[in-house]
């Protein structure tokens, strides 16, 4: 995800130069004071407020759209990484619902923050498109993966207490 962020930057870039008709390049950051904890600390919530909270919101739409209420949480990965989640027990959906569920905070995001950048075109959006973006990597990979298979298969909870979903056939035969 961090290296996503940095390419997703560098592209919602092209697409700011573009709209305020300008070359992206040579990109210039002009010196200033180093930002202070609270500083830091401010930029993270607003992230949090802006991306994470509407992302997350999103999914659970859909899952409840689809089939059950969504539980909401906050996980820590490898003992480090931070995550927030959205998701179901014991729920099942088509591939295709898990795919609009996967897929609507990236597109719906990206779509309102290109939108906001054609009527305010700031280099400040760029932050929050790119978090979003990036943040949605785990959820592109799981749309790529459950893209590949047929349209009749049913998603849910994976068998014993593995991690991810689980892929069943149309007959309920788990097939991943």
């Amino acid at each position: 995800s961090a290296i996503g962020f940095f390419g997703f930057a560098y592209g919602f870039g092209h697409v700011l130069a573009w709209i305020r008709g300008t070359a992206l390049e040579p990109i210039v950051i002009a010196p200033s004071s180093p930002p202070t904890v609270l500083g830091w600390l401010a930029v993270s919530v607003g992230l949090l407020i802006c991306v994470v909270i509407p992302h997350e919101l999103l999914h659970g739409v859909f899952l409840a759209r689809y089939g059950d209420s969504p539980d909401y949480g906050i996980g820590v990965s490898h003992f480090v990484l931070p995550y927030a989640y959205a998701g179901t027990s014991g729920a099942h959906y088509t591939r295709n619902q898990l795919l609009v569920a996967l897929l609507a905070p990236f597109v719906v995001l990206t779509a309102v923050g290109l939108a906001a950048m054609v009527v305010v075109p700031t280099p400040l959006l760029i932050v929050p498109l790119a978090a979003n973006a990036a943040g949605s990597i785990g959820d592109l990979w799981m749309a790529a993966v459950l893209y590949q298979y047929p349209t009749d298969v049913r998603v849910g909870d994976p068998p014993s207490d593995v991690r991810g979903f689980g892929i069943y056939s149309a007959r309920g035969r788990s097939l991943s």
